[in-house]
C-alpha cells in the first residue's frame, strides 16, 4: 500500500468517526497527524504525533537509514559517523535492533 493511500484511508476513518484522533503521544498537543510508524500495510495503526514530533521522528529514521547504508558498505562505526556527520555514540544508538523512541 502506498503512503498516500494509507493517509487517505486514515483520514476517511477519522472523518467517519471510526478512528479517533488522539493527542500527541510525546507532548499532549491536541493538533496531531497519524504517523505510520509500523508501515503502511495497516493504515489505521498509527502513532498520533504533533507536527514537531512527527518531523523529529522522520529525522531520526532518516539518520538511521543513512547509518545502516554506510555500515552495510563495510564502514566501521567511526567511519560511518564521520561520513554521516554525527557522533560514534549516535551511530551505535541508531544501529541497535530497535530504533529509539523520539
Amino acid at each position: 500500500m502506498t503512503p498516500a493511500y494509507a493517509r487517505l484511508l486514515l483520514n476517511l476513518a477519522v472523518a467517519a468517526g471510526t478512528v479517533r484522533r488522539l493527542p500527541c503521544e510525546v507532548c499532549g498537543r491536541s493538533r496531531t497527524d497519524g504517523h505510520h510508524r509500523w508501515g503502511y500495510d495497516d493504515p489505521l495503526r498509527v502513532a498520533w504525533l504533533c507536527r514537531s514530533h512527527h518531523q523529529r521522528e522522520h529525522g531520526t529514521q532518516g539518520q538511521r537509514g543513512v547509518v545502516i547504508a554506510l555500515r552495510a558498505r563495510g564502514l566501521t562505526q567511526s567511519e560511518a559517523a564521520r561520513q554521516a556527520g554525527i557522533s560514534r555514540q549516535r551511530v551505535h544508538q541508531l544501529t541497535r535492533a530497535e530504533p529509539e523512541a523520539v
